[in-house]
């Protein structure tokens, strides 16, 4: 990714666009009512997912290479490859 840094000029352009605009410029972000609602969680010890819609749960503890992870990568990992609800 190629990174840009605005000269004053610019970011005031920016500012302002944005203050103009706000108001009016938005995207809702749903589609409808959702098919299932599933809340997660995770620490630097384990992972927990609930699935509000089924009641299912699961939950385990990481891996030592998993555990290894930086944090942020841990949480991520929850939704993606340990949603087994």
């Amino acid at each position: 990714m190629k990174k840009v840094m605005l000269g004053p000029a610019s970011r005031f352009r920016c500012i302002r666009w944005w203050i103009k605009h706000i108001p009016t410029e938005f995207r809702p972000i749903t589609h409808g009512k959702p098919d299932a609602v599933i809340e997660s969680d995770s620490s630097l010890s384990g992972w927990g997912g609930y699935n509000v819609t089924t009641t299912q749960q699961a939950h385990g503890e990481w891996s030592n290479s998993e555990r290894a992870d930086t944090f942020p990568g841990v949480e991520s990992r929850v939704s993606v490859t340990k949603t087994v609800l």
